[in-house]
């Protein structure tokens, strides 16, 4: 029988207008995202759902409203996913897409995960310096032949083998971006305002750290968990970890193969909002792999559920 693994994603996936198309048409995914609203806005943060449908797209590059709601959409997907009839035999979480893969696994509720996840966001828009991160399409070679476009940067994370990350201030990356793309090389800058994965993170780690205090004892996993900061399948699970979410580099390629080597020829499905990790997949070293990929949101906010679900439940 194959196995189905679901997939989420981090900062980065979140587009304007994000889910609205399901929202409508979902209930299951309609009352978890007035849920995850409620929660929000009894922590004194705006309305995830009301700046997401709204004509201004500026909230995706607003951590108060896109950490949330990437999480809160994640989530809300998951349960479209699970009314629907899919079972997943794994989750795999990318940066703040592991926070879905834990709720998802029974570690901790949502809406205490959400609380959280509302807590870094406002320390890092309090905390950090303004900064951001910049994809580029090129193999990690180009960091050799042209250290001077990197000054100022860190690799935060390899998506494939010509896809990587790199992190830096305002500035950095600013001036990234504009010598690589003066040299023909391919650059992508995500809407993210600040460096995570970086060095910059550390004045978060003490105030962070004592918001993982709040948080329950874990539970026992009830579905194996695969982090894309350790490259690793997650065991035991240390409340710690969450930190490593934040600052350590992300490796997708190595989560992956971690695993193939415990599921062979798995079906991958992308439950993130524009199906970011299904997409690297399919640029990926794989294509067995990526003809087993599918998403269950695509990029304008099209649904793709029904699909998805309907192979995934009957495997």
């Amino acid at each position: 029988m194959t196995a189905t693994v679901l997939l989420f994603a981090g900062q980065g996936c979140q587009f304007p207008r994000m889910g609205e198309t399901l929202f409508t048409a979902d209930a299951a995914y309609r009352e978890t995202m007035f849920a995850a609203d409620r929660i929000v806005r009894g922590l004194g943060e705006p309305s995830p759902i009301e700046r997401m449908f709204s004509a201004d797209a500026s909230w995706c590059e607003d951590l108060t409203v896109s950490h949330p709601a990437i999480f809160a959409c994640e989530w809300a997907l998951y349960r479209s996913f699970a009314a629907q009839g899919g079972v997943a035999d794994a989750v795999l979480g990318v940066s703040l897409g592991e926070y879905t893969a834990l709720a998802a696994a029974g570690v901790y509720d949502f809406k205490d995960l959400l609380a959280l996840v509302v807590t870094q966001a406002r320390l890092a828009t309090e905390l950090m310096p303004e900064g951001g991160l910049l994809t580029v399409l090129a193999d990690r070679g180009v960091l050799i032949r042209h250290p001077d476009a990197f000054t100022g940067c860190t690799l935060a994370g390899t998506g494939y083998a010509r896809h990587f990350t790199v992190a830096g201030d305002a500035t950095a990356i600013e001036r990234c971006a504009g010598r690589l793309s003066e040299r023909g090389v391919p650059v992508a800058r995500l809407p993210v305002p600040r460096a995570f994965h970086s060095q910059a993170v550390f004045p978060l780690q003490q105030p962070f750290s004592q918001g993982l205090r709040k948080l329950p004892p874990p539970r026992p996993m009830t579905l194996p968990v695969y982090s894309a900061a350790t490259g690793s399948r997650l065991a035991p699970f240390d409340p710690t970890h969450l930190w490593q979410l934040v600052r350590d580099p992300i490796d997708f390629p190595a989560v992956l193969k971690a695993v193939d080597q415990d599921f062979h020829d798995a079906r991958y499905i992308d439950a993130s909002p524009s199906g970011t990790l299904a997409t690297l997949i399919s640029y990926g070293d794989d294509p067995g792999r990526a003809a087993r990929t599918e998403s269950l949101m695509k990029p304008a906010g099209r649904p793709a559920v029904p699909r998805a679900v309907t192979t995934a439940a009957t495997a």
